[in-house]
């Protein structure tokens, strides 16, 4: 915190400095001097959300919360309040309250500026809100609007003389009306916006109530607009409710952003094949009982489910790594201590893997510090809660009993896989099921230990499997899973003596359907499609070291930088000169974001007009 200005001249005698016009605000209007007109915000666009979250009862004019405007709401006709609580849904979880338009004959109608203009370059922009509408007379319409320069380009809402949900836009020359979606319902409306940032048709599709976790499928989108004019973009956003007869609307949830990641808060990550991934960012020195719970990839928090005793599932600072990776967060420990007892300890997860044909991987750390005792085992566990054989343990990965070697067992059979690689030190486990979408055929098990990183391994690599049977080869198969599993546990305990002590460490647990998805060095965003230079930059999520590479179609000075989500420049990355091709940089931060909280970055490049914009997420 601070509470006051200073004025410091030092040096060399006789420096004089002059100040003036010094002006604090909130938003970037209130800080450009009155007689300046021709001043426009800084030109990077930002993510810009907007919750209501006001006192409710009060007019909408001037309230300025949220993040990523360039002003407050401004009133331009007829009379918007703020409603207590927030527009209930599924998809989203309300912060606040929510804006009411309750029209009758009059017009109302609010305007907000953007920070900054979406979509003045070539990129993909997409939005979310939740809307309400409770009644609308036929010859009533209103409902949300985009804006450029103070005229709408893209509403959606209800169109006068219809009931069912329409769009109109290109300046109100076109519109479409949904066949069955009335307008009078609740609805949390998605828009994915491609942007050319030329003369050439811009492309949106529109859906209506679709899963908050998962990247909407274009073929279930309610209207999809392959004419729309967005050249010039967008600055600022309408909530509008017009007509003789009577409106009634509330909006909720507004958010703007260039992935569906900014838009959705449920939705874990901009890679639709990573199906869980936990990398135990708790706090040193807690339990992992109790830590985590609701988002994308899981489903609760993690539970006990053994006879703990006096061992110990600590959370510990620091990460587990190897060369060529970059993990992020902490690490948990397990401490088995106490003959006879169990750690078991679960969590949900948030979708259910399914025996339907996919293919899954599943890669993790663990790093055994104490592991002489051989009656034991320590294992990432995958479960389906509903059967009670086996504690419902369908298939583990890890320490195999009285081997003190890396192996794979299916408790509903009890037969053991053993590899030849001791549980000793740190080792990266990465384990590959392929599913088949028949009941009576088996699954497909394979394992590697510490295979190289950058490639998917080869199934003809795979650890040699000795079963307790004798058997011999490189995989293992079963029908455990066709029940499905929708529980990873983590567990060390013993039997029969000798099992004690055995201390490892577990981190960064992957479940995912690719290969790279599944890789520690996976990009959380691939390339989009309008991208001039497919700029991609892994890892993502980073800490201390982060990779960009991008490619040049022309010659010619370009700049990369960093920024934080008020466009302010944390670093210069390159500014200079590149030659046509593809070129990689390599960001070491060193302790230049000492200080700097968790939480998501910008990077940009720019090349004579053409831009592009990746989200970045520091995580230590």
């Amino acid at each position: 915190n601070w509470n006051a200005l200073g004025f410091k001249v030092e040096g060399t005698a006789g420096v004089q400095a002059t100040w003036d016009d010094i002006y604090l605000g909130r938003q970037f209007g209130e800080v450009v001097p009155p007689d300046w007109t021709a001043v426009n915000p800084p030109e990077i666009p930002v993510l810009a959300l907007e919750s209501f979250d006001y006192p409710a009862g009060g007019d909408l004019d001037g309230l300025d919360g949220g993040e990523g405007w360039g002003g407050p709401w401004a009133q331009v006709a007829g009379s918007a309040s703020i409603a207590s609580g927030s527009i209930a849904s599924d998809r989203v979880d309300g912060i606040g309250n929510r804006a009411l338009l309750d029209q009758s004959s009059t017009a109302v109608t609010y305007e907000r500026p953007f920070f900054n203009r979406f979509g003045a370059f070539r990129t993909t922009v997409w939005m979310s809100f939740l809307l309400q509408v409770d009644n609308k007379s036929i010859g009533n319409g209103g409902g949300l609007a985009l804006l450029r320069n103070g005229s709408p380009v893209l509403t959606l809402g209800g169109i006068p003389g219809l009931s069912n949900l329409g769009v109109t836009y290109n300046g109100g020359a076109t519109s479409l009306t949904a066949s069955s979606q009335s307008v009078v319902d609740t609805m949390w409306v998605v828009a994915r916006m491609r942007l050319t940032g030329d003369n050439t048709a811009d492309t949106t599709f529109i859906w209506i109530n679709p899963p908050a976790d998962a990247l909407p499928a274009e073929a279930n989108a309610l209207f999809v607009l392959n004419d729309l004019d967005l050249d010039e973009g967008f600055d600022a956003l309408r909530l509008t409710a017009t007509g003789l007869g009577s409106f009634r609307m509330m909006a909720d949830e507004l958010a703007v952003g260039f992935s569906f990641r900014d838009i959705s808060p449920k939705f874990g990550s901009d890679d639709p094949n990573l199906l869980a991934y936990e990398p135990f960012n708790y706090d040193a020195g807690t339990s992992l009982i109790g830590q985590g719970g609701v988002n994308a990839f899981w489903d609760g928090l993690w539970e006990n489910k053994g006879n703990l005793s006096t061992n110990e599932a600590e959370i510990l600072a620091g990460n587990l790594s190897q060369p060529g990776f970059e993990p992020v967060g902490n690490k948990t420990e397990f401490r088995y201590l106490n003959d006879g007892t169990q750690i078991r300890i679960d969590r949900r997860l948030a979708f259910p893997l399914e025996s339907d044909g996919s293919t899954y991987w599943v890669t993790f750390f663990m790093n055994t510090t104490d592991g002489t005792a051989p009656n034991n085992v320590g294992n990432v566990t995958l479960r389906n809660s509903g059967i009670a054989g086996a504690d419902g343990q369908r298939v583990g990965f890890g320490r195999i009993f009285n081997t003190n070697r890396f192996g794979m067992i299916a408790p509903p059979q009890n037969i053991p896989w053993t590899s030849q690689v001791p549980d000793d030190g740190l080792n990266w486990v990465v384990v590959k099921i392929q599913t088949v979408d028949d009941l009576t055929v088996p699954d497909t098990l394979w394992m590697w230990v510490n295979p190289p990183a950058g490639t998917e391994p080869d199934t003809a690599a795979a650890e040699v499997l000795t079963a307790s049977t004798g058997a011999v080869q490189k995989y293992f198969t079963g029908t455990f899973l066709k029940d499905g599993i929708d529980v990873v546990r983590v567990k060390a305990e013993g039997v029969n003596g000798n099992e004690t002590p055995y201390v490892t460490e577990f981190d960064e647990i992957r479940i995912a359907r690719s290969w790279t998805s599944a890789s520690t060095a996976t990009r959380l965003e691939d390339p989009r499609e309008w991208d001039p230079f497919g700029l991609q930059a892994f890892p993502n999520p980073f800490a201390t070291v982060l990779t960009l590479r991008f490619t040049t179609s022309r010659p010619g000075p370009a700049r990369v930088e960093v920024l934080d989500l008020q466009g302010r420049v944390l670093e210069v990355l390159a500014d200079g000169s590149y030659p046509p091709g593809t070129q990689t940089l390599t960001w070491e931060t060193g302790d230049r974001l000492q200080g700097l909280p968790n939480g998501y970055y910008l990077i940009r490049m720019r090349q004579g007009d053409l831009v592009s914009t990746r989200r970045l997420i520091l995580y230590r």
